[in-house]
């Protein structure tokens, strides 16, 4: 019975992997928004950002 009340209130370990999953795909959601705006030229000037980003450990 507890353990039905617990799931009740923070969810089962799928819900908060759904919870967490979901937050994730809205940011790479922006990015790509963000992202298709930029021309090619735009685009091709952003190459030093994302070695720098790499190179910092950003994945």
């Amino acid at each position: 019975m507890l353990n039905a009340i617990l799931k009740k209130i923070v969810g089962t370990k799928n819900d908060r992997e759904l919870k967490r999953l979901s937050i994730l795909l809205n940011e790479v959601n922006r990015f790509e928004t963000e992202m298709m705006s930029l021309s090619d030229t735009q685009l091709k000037e952003k190459t030093p950002y994302f070695k720098q980003k790499l190179a910092g450990g950003l994945t």
